[in-house]
């Protein structure tokens, strides 16, 4: 009874709001709630609920097969899923009350139907939304059904957000958050904001406001009265702490209209106000009460207690005010992700974390990507903690953002964040978007129109995170400009710092992320760039930086480690799409960055950390497979007078040699054959080389997520470039792979030219003709550190790709003559060809997933932040 209690008072938070993985990757990850939280945001003794969590059946293949589920949970599956679930209604409600469908969180398309008819459709993974149920479309009895057909396929063009980049969340499906039915009375409060009007020594006054909502009003009784219905509108203020009431307003009266809502607004005076602060977080409840009006009996028909505090919110210059005096933000970010609950985390995990994060003596949280549950507002709000929260604009091309039905989406996303979340004292700040294009002036123009729409609904700040100090007309329009600066060199850091604060000289300015990610379980000290030391000691030597920079605030990114979809590059690690920027691991066990930034935080001396003994070094593959390569290509010269002489005559003579394969001269197939294997992994030296030298570039990972769709396959090729011996192996097979392409290929188009040509003809054409790829032999064994320094990798590239255009041509001159056509009309059909291939190629990914935008987002932002 006190379980299904705590879940119908929480669920009107939701209501009266929204109205206006583990390592093993197993399916679902249940919410595994013990209970519902004991201290709530809303009550209501004239309401009842329909509690629909609790088992569910579900379907991933259109109804074909069904598995028993916990609802709420997290899915690891991506596209439609089907929820199933029957429930009971009694007489008593169906006949007295109306009905509401309220979620907190569905990702990302939800279709909801009860008893087979439809009630509505919501886009949106991480807001909250409600539905008014249709008349006569619930029954009495146990045999009611439901079912939510949710969809969490993201895109590249169209969603909010965007099929995910590297560095964002876990895109999981299904139903996250709780469901509910809300039984109301036939008029019911539907909305309340509640906002300060006035904040004198020894006065606060408030406004509050509802929006009143009716149905059939002909149930409603007056036995002394006839006409139209008269009903009242009251609110009344307690401190939550005490029950003391501190103030009431006088009665407003209405007359409802059946199938209308009514906007009401009254304000309460409140004598000496405990202020809403960090230290003392003292709460208010306001109860608000519709009543109907008989004569002089006044009966309660709907009432609604929600939690709230006074405080005051502002800017002034480079200040954020809080209470009227400057506050520093000393952040963290915050991802809803957990190893046990996946995206559906429990009410007592999100304690847990809320807990921690106070104890770590930060006065901030972000909730990155998206909006939270709100389950850990209302914490913050207890707890005495800031609070920021975003909408989902996270690195999005300046092409997509600015398409009329994308703002439309985003102007959606906003409105329904702000109207669930405003009356959360906590909140001080609205996020408009992380990391997408905002040195371009049609975002910018995004941005004012989202920035009007905040301001249109509640007087708090905006802000927005660009992914660089570049110029940025979008950071100018909010009122908080933030900034990413994750650059490694400390020095360069602060004067990126200092830039940007100059450059927003009438507004505050904060780092929203400064983090590292490290690889797990590190303890190497921090002489190791990957260890837990190395990322306590970066985030100490930052945290330093803001305090002399005189800065707003910075955000460390970030509290826990989380899952991605997408595999990231840059730390080596045996789940590539586990993110671990986090000062605790993705269990909640702390690291040591927890404790140093805990003290960094309060004040407090920093235990010193150890240096270690790293030393870093160069992986041995490259100078043993090069030497040996090059012993072995020695010899062959050495001993075999044919081989030379064939070397000397392709490389320097191919018209010749080719026209020697045409006319069927000998050439041995083990020479072929040896100088396969020698080009081969030569080029997977030098392919393995480069990419090893790029490991910690988010360019090339940026790349490799826009190239490569399946997150499998990017993650294999990931495993590939941190293993060089793997990577040597495999690309070796790959290149013989290819040269048996380009023999097929030789051999297909010789079926429609008159000379005959020979298998042989075309395997010998696609081997010699890679050649000049030989000339890597010497360099492969150093290549890697010939690249260590910077001057260096720009020709090394140039070179490479000039080779391999070299081969390209070769391959075509040594067609041309084993087909006896002229060598001109072969190089223009190839190039024709090939651009006809990369034409097509490009077309295809500009259409599926718009390759012009990222392509120019990637110069524009990634390139710029990267350097």
């Amino acid at each position: 009874m006190q379980t299904s209690l705590h879940r119908f008072l929480l669920a009107l938070v939701c209501l009266l709001a929204i109205s206006a993985n583990s390592f093993s990757r197993k399916q679902f990850y249940e919410n595994g709630s013990k209970s519902r939280p004991e201290t709530l945001n809303f009550a209501s003794s004239s309401r009842s609920i329909v509690d629909l969590s609790g088992n569910w059946s579900c379907s991933t293949d259109e109804g074909v097969t069904w598995t028993d589920v916990l609802v709420p949970s997290a899915s690891n599956f991506e596209g439609k899923v089907i929820f199933t679930k029957k429930f009971d209604l009694s007489s008593s409600l169906l006949t007295s009350y109306s009905f509401k469908f309220v979620a907190y969180g569905m990702n990302y398309m939800a279709e909801v139907f009860l008893n087979e008819i439809f009630v509505g459709k919501h886009e949106g993974g991480y807001t909250s939304f409600s539905f008014l149920v249709p008349e006569n479309t619930l029954q009495v009895g146990n045999e009611n059904f439901i079912r939510v057909v949710v969809d969490n396929t993201l895109n590249a063009k169209s969603t909010l957000p965007l099929r995910q980049q590297v560095g964002g969340w876990k895109n999981y499906g299904g139903i996250l958050r709780d469901i509910f039915l809300v039984a109301t009375p036939v008029v019911w409060i539907d909305d309340v904001l509640v906002e300060t009007e006035s904040i004198d020594p020894k006065i606060v006054k408030l406004s509050v406001q509802a929006v009143v909502s009716a149905r059939d009003i002909s149930k409603l009784t007056f036995a002394n009265h006839t006409g139209p219905a008269i009903m009242s509108y009251a609110v009344e203020i307690s401190e939550k702490a005490t029950g003391a009431i501190t103030g009431k307003s006088t009665p407003l009266f209405f007359s409802p209209e059946a199938n209308k809502d009514m906007t009401l607004q009254t304000t309460v005076v409140i004598p000496t106000a405990k202020l809403w602060s960090l230290d003392q977080p003292n709460l208010y409840m306001v109860r608000t009460t519709v009543s109907t009006v008989d004569g002089k009996v006044v009966t309660l028909v709907d009432e609604v207690k929600l939690q709230t505090g006074i405080r005051t919110i502002g800017k002034e210059k480079q200040n954020i005010l809080f209470n009227g005096a400057p506050v520093t933000l000393r952040g963290v970010t915050w991802t809803e992700d957990s190893p046990d609950h996946g995206g559906a985390l429990s009410y007592e995990q999100m304690e847990k974390d809320i807990a921690l994060i106070k104890n770590l003596g930060a006065n901030t949280v972000r909730f990155a990507f998206h909006p939270p549950h709100p389950f850990l507002l209302q914490l913050c709000d207890q707890y005495g903690l800031l609070a920021i929260e975003e909408i989902p604009l996270y690195e999005i091309p300046a092409d997509i953002l600015t398409g009329e039905n994308y703002r439309t989406l985003a102007e959606n996303y906003t409105r329904e964040m702000i109207r669930r979340d405003r009356n959360h004292p906590s909140i001080i700040g609205w996020g408009l978007g992380d990391g997408f294009e905002a040195s371009n002036a049609r975002t910018a123009a995004v941005i004012e129109q989202l920035h009007g729409v905040v301001k249109s609904m509640d007087k708090r700040l905006t802000y927005f995170i660009a992914m660089s100090p570049e110029n940025t007309p979008a950071s100018s329009i909010v009122d908080i400009a933030g900034v990413r600066l994750s650059n490694p060199d400390v020095k360069e850091f602060k004067a990126l710092l200092a830039r940007w604060k100059q450059s927003h000289p009438a507004q505050p300015v904060i780092v929203g992320r400064y983090g590292k990610a490290i690889e797990t379980g590190n303890r190497n000290g921090y002489s190791d760039p990957m260890s837990q030391e190395a990322q306590a000691r970066y985030l100490f030597q930052r945290y330093d930086a803001l305090k002399e920079s005189a800065i707003a605030g910075g955000f460390v990114w970030g509290f826990a480690d989380w899952r991605g979809d997408r595999p990231m590059l840059s730390v080596k690690s045996e789940n590539p799409d586990l993110y671990s920027y986090g000062i605790v691991e993705y269990n909640r066990e702390k690291k040591v960055a927890y404790d140093v930034v805990r003290s960094m935080f309060l004040g407090e001396k920093i235990a010193a950390l150890p240096i270690g003994t790293h030393s870093v070094s160069s992986p041995v593959a490259y100078v043993l497979l090069g030497l040996l390569l090059l012993i072995i290509f020695a010899w062959f010269l050495n001993s075999n007078r044919r081989f030379r002489e064939s070397v000397n005559r392709a490389l320097l003579r191919p018209y010749n040699f080719y026209a020697d394969i045409r006319d069927q001269r000998i050439l041995s197939n083990f020479h072929t054959a040896s100088l396969s294997a020698v080009v081969a992994v030569t080029f997977a030296i030098v392919v393995s080389s480069i990419a090893y030298h790029f490991r910690y570039s988010t360019v090339l990972d940026y790349a490799l997520t826009q190239l490569i769709s399946s997150d499998s396959l990017k993650g294999a090729i990931i495993e590939l470039i941190w293993h060089p011996i793997e990577c040597i192996a495999y690309g070796g097979l790959v290149c013989f792979a290819w040269m048996f392409v380009v023999t097929a290929l030789v051999q297909f188009f010789s079926l429609f030219v008159r000379a005959k040509v020979f298998l042989f003809h075309s395997y010998s054409v696609a081997v010699w003709s890679a050649l000049p790829m030989v000339v890597f032999i010497p360099l492969g064994m150093i290549l890697y550190r010939v690249m260590e320094s910077d001057v260096y990798v720009i020709p090394v590239l140039v070179i490479f790709s000039g080779v391999m255009i070299w081969i390209f041509f070769r391959t075509l001159k040594g067609v041309s003559i084993v087909y006896d056509i002229s060598s001109v009309k072969i190089y223009a059909l190839g190039i024709i060809a090939l651009a006809i291939v990369g034409i097509v190629s490009y077309g295809y990914f500009d259409y599926a997933h718009s390759a012009t935008a990222y392509i120019r987002f990637m110069i524009s932002t990634v390139i710029p932040a990267a350097n």
